[in-house]
């Protein structure tokens, strides 16, 4: 892949092989929310779904009775998610920026709040974002994310990942400079009788949990870093923020 690859934000080919091949992780994750948003007494009202992808875990809070608005920066994605999950009110927008309704709980699975789609990511934006939720969220509302962390990400090293579905199949190298993680992805999509090959490059800012968790206090939050969601731990290179509103 070369480096003028250009920064796209999860186009047709890549949101459909994400729903394919890689739902797990939202449905796992989301089970655990569930049973954490629950367990806080928080049973119904509307919980904001950041970063919703193709409305996976918005479908599932549908369907646990609460009401959802989902955002996210993929048209693509949307499109799979207005399928998924025809009751959930979503909208294309960063969420570094869009307008927060009131609300119960707000979520950002799947590292959306690492990414660079929005190349206004930096910890100072992140800080401004965290301001906006805790004023939208009710008295005892949760906010849940995970990152990619800083400093535990191998530094310099190359990931490489190959997945193959019945129809797809995707090749991703990620490499970590600094603060930095890029990653470089090619995807084949069945289309006919061939495949259609597509790329993709994505980048993301790394944080981590412990100074995110800081950074909540000081906005007033009560925060704590977790290693999974619940009984579904992640890999030590992720951390989850769990924070309540006072």
């Amino acid at each position: 892949m070369s480096e003028d690859t250009p920064l796209l934000y999860y186009q047709e080919d890549l949101a459909y092989i994400h729903d394919s091949g890689f739902a797990d992780f939202a449905r796992n994750a989301g089970a655990e929310m569930i049973t954490l948003l629950q367990n806080r007494g928080i049973l119904d009202g509307l919980v904001v779904d950041l970063a919703c992808g193709t409305g996976i875990f918005s479908e599932m809070l549908l369907s646990a009775g609460y009401d959802v608005f989902g955002v996210d920066i993929s048209a693509s994605m949307l499109d799979i998610a207005r399928r998924r999950a025809p009751s959930a009110t979503l909208m294309q927008a960063s969420l570094l920026s869009v307008e927060l309704p009131p609300c119960r709980a707000v979520t950002i699975l799947g590292e959306g709040i690492n990414y660079l789609f929005d190349e206004a990511n930096d910890l100072s934006t992140v800080t401004r974002l965290f301001e906006r939720i805790y004023r939208a969220l009710e008295p005892e509302g949760l906010l849940a994310f995970d990152t990619y962390q800083r400093l535990i990400a191998p530094n310099g090293g190359v990931h490489t990942i190959l997945r193959e579905g019945e129809d797809w199949s995707v090749f991703a190298q990620s490499a970590v400079e600094g603060d930095i993680l890029t990653r470089r992805i090619v995807n084949f999509r069945k289309v006919g009788e061939g495949y259609r090959r597509s790329e993709e490059s994505h980048r993301q800012r790394l944080y981590t949990g412990a100074e995110l968790a800081k950074v909540l206090r000081e906005v007033g939050f009560k925060a704590r870093v977790c290693q999974g969601y619940g009984g579904f731990a992640l890999a030590k290179s992720r951390a989850v923020v769990i924070a309540h509103k006072p």
